[in-house]
């Protein structure tokens, strides 16, 4: 709120700019008519380009007011890196909604909203660079991506259900797979069992007599 500047960026204290690329994207934004703008970026580790564009597409793209569907079901899986995302701050400031701290992607939730009354651009062109390997928070791995995500994603409104389904089922905790792959990479034991199905009405006995059968499979053997 003290902030007095045009946009918001929100950097990582870890990214990276894009070498000669920063120039370049400052003379856009002085042009440009679109209040939401997603930049791409590259990935990297030490001193290693990992992936040049993490979203491979080459031509920038124009989403108009009402084009809201299109641009949730493919932008909403890249927007869960916060500093993709640069958006005016009045903008910001009108459709942030605190009660949605905590869930690990309250900027989510405050770009969809502001989506309806506005048109977004994709830079295709990559701005800034991830470290890989840095992520915080594999302890809550489980519940963000099964629980936090999927109900940011569910709960905006003005999108199709259907755009939402391409983006992330509605309840994960249905799918085996979602077991089997989080405890494929230890994400997913009992107390977390015991934590997020147990006591789940959404989850059939049966489904969770499985779930506990996988939480119990060593993870070498999935993995």
């Amino acid at each position: 709120t003290m902030a007095s500047g045009k946009y918001i960026w929100f950097f990582g204290d870890d990214d990276m700019v894009v070498p000669k690329s920063m120039k370049i994207f400052l003379q856009f934004l002085e042009s440009t008519e679109h209040p939401i703008v997603i930049v791409n970026s590259q990935s990297f580790y030490l001193d290693n380009v990992i992936q040049t564009r993490r979203m491979p597409i080459t031509q920038n793209i124009i989403f108009q007011k009402d084009n809201n569907n299109d641009f949730l079901s493919s932008m909403a899986g890249y927007l869960t890196y916060l500093p993709c995302i640069i958006i005016k701050k009045d903008l910001w400031d009108k459709n942030y909604n605190i009660n949605t701290q905590g869930t690990y992607f309250s900027h989510i939730d405050c770009i969809l909203r502001a989506k309806l009354s506005s048109s977004a651009f994709f830079y295709a062109d990559p701005i800034i660079k991830m470290r890989l390997h840095s992520q915080t928070w594999t302890e809550k791995h489980f519940q963000i991506w099964n629980i936090f995500y999927p109900k940011i994603i569910w709960d905006a409104d003005g999108f199709s259900n259907e755009s939402k389904n391409q983006v992330i089922n509605k309840n994960p905790l249905n799918k085996i797979k979602r077991y089997l792959s989080s405890r494929a990479y230890d994400r997913f034991g009992l107390k977390i069992w015991y934590q997020f199905v147990w006591g789940s009405k959404e989850i059939s006995f049966s489904k969770k007599l499985i779930t506990i059968l996988i939480a119990l499979t060593p993870v070498w053997i999935l993995r």
